[in-house]
C-alpha cells in the first residue's frame, strides 16, 4: 500500500511539474538557421516581406548569425507585361541545391509559392549541423544471403 502511495505522489508531482514550468523553459528543438539571398525587379515585395512571409510558413526559422551553418535559400523575382516569375534555390547543410521557378500574375503571388515552397523544403535534419549529421550512426545493413546446401531441404510434415 506504501508503494502505491508514493508512486501517486509521485505521479501527482511530475503532473504538477508539467502544467507549473513555463512554457519557455520545456524542451523546445533548436530553432533552424537560414540564409537569404534576394534580387527583386518591378513591383516584387522586398526580402523582409519574403523572410516574414517564409517564417509564417515555419515558425522554427530564424536568420544566420555570423558565419553559424545555415539552409541558404536564393530568390530571384521579375514583373513586367502583366506577369511575374521567380525562381527559388534551397541549399541544404550537406550542400545539396534544388530549384523550383514559379510563375504567376503578380509578383506578390510568386513570393508567396516561392515562401510555401522554402518552407515544405526543408528536412528535419537540416536544423543539425554537419557534424551532429555525420555522427548518426548508419543502419546495420541486412545479412548476406547464405549459399544454399546442394541437397534439397526436406519438406516438413
Amino acid at each position: 500500500m506504501r508503494n502505491a502511495v508514493l508512486r501517486w505522489l509521485g505521479l501527482g508531482s511530475a503532473c504538477a511539474l508539467e502544467v507549473l514550468t513555463p512554457r519557455a523553459a520545456r524542451a523546445e528543438p533548436p530553432a533552424q538557421p537560414f540564409r537569404l539571398e534576394y534580387w527583386a525587379h518591378g513591383k516584387c515585395p522586398d526580402a523582409d516581406e519574403f523572410s516574414l512571409r517564409l517564417r509564417a510558413r515555419a515558425p522554427a526559422l530564424r536568420p544566420a548569425v555570423d558565419s553559424e551553418p545555415a539552409v541558404a535559400f536564393y530568390a530571384e523575382l521579375a514583373e513586367g507585361n502583366g506577369s511575374a516569375y521567380g525562381r527559388l534555390t534551397t541549399r541544404s547543410l550537406d550542400g545539396r541545391e534544388i530549384t523550383r521557378d514559379v510563375g504567376g500574375p503578380t509578383c506578390d503571388d510568386v513570393v508567396t509559392a516561392l515562401a510555401l515552397i522554402a518552407a515544405l523544403s526543408l528536412e528535419p535534419g537540416d536544423a543539425r549541423p554537419p557534424a551532429a549529421q555525420r555522427s548518426t550512426p548508419s543502419p546495420t545493413p541486412p545479412p548476406a544471403p547464405r549459399a544454399r546446401d546442394a541437397e534439397p531441404e526436406e519438406p516438413l510434415d
